[in-house]
Formats: structure tokens, sequence, C-alpha cells
């Protein structure tokens, strides 16, 4: 209808940041995601300009307080805006919702019962409905706990007034008063559901997951968790599967009244509770781009992020009363290499400011429990050092990359595979700074430990005659890159085989350089060489391809 209008229309479900949540539309208006500040300044210039009609635009379930600099955003848009929210907001007209009435509460009940084939117990369903206000998620609740049951309604009816409509009476008479008291009503019928200890854990573990956002369907798999108490779940309305993949969601009622049941217990998700999905899902090879399109890696880090959020608060904790208790060392150093590899995910997704929050975390934990002279300390400083060199900030690279050199020199040696790593690192802040003699100088002292410490046939030294390679191109010295080029190339077909991606990419890089050359027939020859291995190995719609 407001097509017809000549209008457009734009539903966002919210989450916890209304500037991640507007990247949702970048794909409708054909905004690459690479980096999110400029896709976010995008979507708002082209809402401003690129619409053929007004704009109307739902905010569902707003989570957060907006500032004054989202609220400008907003204003500055040609748009209606409808906000949904469980928190005031001044900067809109408040319109309360009307409660549902009680016929249409009934007929919701007797849906989600026995999906309206019997109203012979109507009263005791219009009893149900009343007690908890006609509230919609507890509507549904009810309905399926009194189907999983078993009985008549009138039975349940009776088990129900017996000690929760009091609960329910009491606390939704409140429930505009800021009580969270629709909370309380959820935990009540959370305890009388007699959930398995199984389900409990289950949603205990989706208390952790930002409400109302897909949590992506693999974390069932990665957690160890219990199919068919997940599949009862979702029977039961605890939790929703939704999407074209099928993906999870639990609703925020559900989750705060979990949070709220699990603090005043004092409760908390054991470390080993978590299963695999601490380090499955900060995988960094589940992440990279041309293995995973962008909205399922989106997907992912959702999830992702909530995991970190929530083991960043205990490890906070853990480190104001650091002990040198083994199980808490342990804890705070599987949490440093999640905040690493998260980090790293951020990087190939170019979002370097969670990048280097996220290595800031690691930092800090490794700092204080291995101490700063620690190998494992100097490889998060290299970490931090790429994200700079990434974000063109050159000086503050090289003073990272320099603690990191220094560390690793005096702990390991200077002839240590990991102080060649950390010379690569450094030619590569050179080189960006177009300083090749340096560049150079530093890929050699690399060259020279991996060919004597892994020799001359490892995958590593190959890596770094290609990285002088491209130094070597960017200087016009043609027959020296080409020469590290065929060295690189030797090893790799040798060593990984024709068909791996890393000659693969030697292939191209070689085709660059003849290209460059002004050789167009040799560097088609090895595009085409290329071209055939990705096609066969990757297939034809592949990005890469």
């Amino acid at each position: 209808m407001m097509k017809e209008k000549g209008c457009c229309v734009a539903w966002i479900d919210c989450g916890q940041s209304l500037k991640e949540d507007l990247l949702l539309l970048a794909d409708g208006l054909n905004i690459p995601l690479k980096d999110s500040q400029t896709a976010y300044e995008g979507i708002i210039r082209a809402l401003k300009n690129r619409l053929h009609g007004p704009l109307y635009l739902f905010l569902d379930n707003l989570t957060e307080k907006l500032t004054a600099e989202m609220l400008g955003d907003l204003n500055s848009l040609n748009a209606h805006i409808m906000v949904t929210s469980r928190i005031g907001y001044d900067a809109f007209p408040a319109v309360n919702l009307a409660e549902l009435e009680e016929s249409r509460a009934v007929t919701m009940f007797f849906r989600y019962y026995n999906g309206d084939s019997d109203r012979s117990f109507g009263q005791a369903a219009a009893s149900i409905v009343t007690s908890v206000k006609r509230h919609t998620l507890l509507v549904e609740l009810l309905a399926k706990a009194a189907r999983k049951t078993g009985g008549t309604l009138a039975d349940f009816d009776k088990r129900l007034k017996a000690g929760i409509y009091r609960v329910f009476a009491r606390g939704l008479e409140t429930a505009h008063d800021g009580n969270a008291s629709i909370e309380n009503c959820v935990r009540k019928l959370y305890e009388f559901s007699n959930l398995t200890d199984a389900q409990q854990h289950i949603l205990k573990l989706f208390s952790i997951f930002t409400p109302e956002k897909e949590i992506y369907w693999k974390i069932c798999d990665w957690a160890g968790l219990d199919k068919a108490s997940m599949d009862e779940l979702v029977e039961l309305a605890w939790l929703e599967r939704t999407g074209p993949e099928n993906n999870f969601r639990i609703h925020q009622i559900i989750r705060d009244s979990l949070k709220m049941q699990m603090k005043e217990q004092k409760e908390e998700l054991k470390l080993e509770e978590y299963g695999e999905l601490l380090n499955k899902i900060t995988d960094i090879y589940s992440y990279v781009p041309r293995n995973l399109e962008y909205t399922k890696v989106r997907e992912r880090l959702i999830a992702a992020e909530d995991v970190a959020r929530n083991l960043a608060g205990r490890t906070d904790r853990l480190l104001d009363r650091w002990e040198t208790e083994d199980k808490i060392k342990n804890v705070l150093l599987t949490a440093s290499h999640i905040f690493n590899n998260l980090a790293n995910v951020y990087v190939d997704q170019g979002d370097f400011k969670k990048a280097l929050r996220y290595h800031e975390k690691a930092r800090a934990i490794l700092e204080c429990v291995l101490g700063a002279d620690h190998p494992d300390t100097a490889s998060t400083y290299n970490n931090m050092a790429r994200v700079y060199n990434n974000q063109g900030d050159y000086g503050k690279a090289l003073r990272y990359n320099e603690k990191a050199r220094a560390i690793l020199e005096r702990v390991l040696g200077a002839d240590h595979p990991d102080t060649a790593t950390t010379y690569n690192n450094m030619a590569a802040v050179y080189q960006k700074q177009g300083d090749y003699e340096k560049a150079l100088g530093y890929h050699e002292k690399a060259l020279a430990i991996r060919e004597r410490v892994l020799g001359a046939d490892h995958p590593d030294t190959a890596a770094t005659y290609n990285n002088m390679v491209v130094v070597y191109s960017e200087q016009g010295d043609f027959k020296k890159a080409l020469r590290y080029f065929e060295k690189a190339l030797t090893i790799r077909e040798h060593v990984l085989g024709a068909d791996h991606p890393d000659t693969v990419a030697t292939y191209n890089n070689m085709a660059v350089v003849y290209y460059d050359q002004g050789d167009y027939e040799k560097a088609l020859r090895y595009y085409e060489k290329a071209l055939a291995i990705q096609e066969r190995v990757l297939g034809a719609d592949h990005p890469d391809t």
C-alpha cells in the first residue's frame, strides 16, 4: 500500500547499537560494508538523497538511549519515524499501546493451545489470559505450557489459581512503574514449567546473547547443546527459530528475567559450560570474507560479540582480584586467546576500532598473567601494530613492532622464526611509507632467519620471497621481482601443490608484474592458470573466481 503511494518503507529489528542496526539497510541501498563507519555515512546520505519518495522508518524494540548525534542523524532524514521501545524517550511523543481485547487474547491462546479447533474450555482460557493482563508473550507461554502439561484446560487453570495467579496479579498491576514486573512473571512461569536441567542450561547460555537478534544456528553444535531439548524449548516458545537460515532468537523479556534470576542466585556459567562455543565462535578461519559472505559473517559476529562481552566482564573482575591459582590463570589465558582471535576477525572486516579494543583486552590480560616480556605478549603487540598499519598510523605501528622485536630478540633470540615475523611486519610498515630501502632491509633479515632455521623450501620462506617481490615491483625493478617470484612459485608448487590458494596467489602476482611490464601475453597466461584452478577448486560462482 505504501509502495503504491510512492513511499519507501524500512523496518529494523533493533539490537544494542542503532549505528550497527542501520547497516542492515546496506544491501537494499547497494552500499558496500567493508568499513562500517563509511557504510553508515553512506546509508544516511542515501536515505536523504536517493529515495524516490518519503521514507517511513520503523525502529522496532530499541534498547539503547540515543545520543544527540544519533538523534541528529535521524532528524536529518526525510522520514516519518516510529520507535517501539520498553524505555522512555523524551525525543519522541509517546503513544501507550492498548491491551489486547479479551476475545482476541482467547483466540490467540487457542491457536497456540490446540490450533483453534476446540473451544469447549473457553471460560478457563478467558480466566488464564485475563490473569496475565492479556500480555501476548505470557499468553503464548501459558498456552504452550498447558498443551505440554496435558489434562483439561480447567485443571490447568486450577493449578495456576493455586499459586501463580497471585504473582501475575501483583506483578502486572505495577507493569508501568519500572519494577520489571513482567520479567518477574516470566520467572515464576519458568519455575512452573518444570524444564529439564539441559533446557535450563540452554536458556542460561542464551541469556548472554543480545535479545531479538538472530543467533547463528551452529551455536547449537558448537556449545554441545542437546538438539531435542532445543527443539522442545522452541516448541514451548522459550526460544524462537527465525529467518531463512533457521537461526535462533530469545525474547528480551525472557532474557532479562533469566539474567535477574541468575544474578539473585549468584549463578554464573562456568567456562567449561560454554563447551567449544568460545573457541569456535571466534575461529578466524571461519570468518575470512572469501570463505563466507559478509552477511553470514555478521550473524556470527553478533553472537561472538555477546560471548566476548560476557567473558570480558568476568576477566575484568578476575584481574581486579588477581590470584595465582592455575584455574583463574587458565580462564584469563583462554579469554586473551579469544579476544585476539576476535580482533583478527574484525581486522579482516575492516573494523579497526573494534579490533584494537579486543587486542587491548588481550594485552592487559597477558601483561598481567604472563608478564610484559613474554612471547605471547609480544605477539599481541605485533597484532596491534598490524591494525595501526592498516589504519595508516605508521608511527604507532612501528612503536608496537619495536616493542615486540625487543622482547622476542631478548627472550627467543635473534634467529627465532617469531622474530623473523616481526621483521616482516616492520618491512610492511616501511613499504607503505614508501621507504623501500628499509623495507627490503627488514625483509632480508627475515629471509636470512627463515632460510637458516626453517630451510629454503619452507612455505614461510616462500612468503618472504613473495613480500620482497611486491617491494621490487613497486620500485620498478621487475627483473629482481620475477627472480623472487620464481623462487616463491617453485617452493609453493613443490610443497603446497599447484592447487593451493597460496600458489594461485603467486600466479596472480606474477601476472601483475608482467602486466606492469607491458608483457600482456605472459600476464594472461598466468591469469588463465590461476583462473583454471579457482574454477576447478572453488567453482565458477566463487568471489575469488
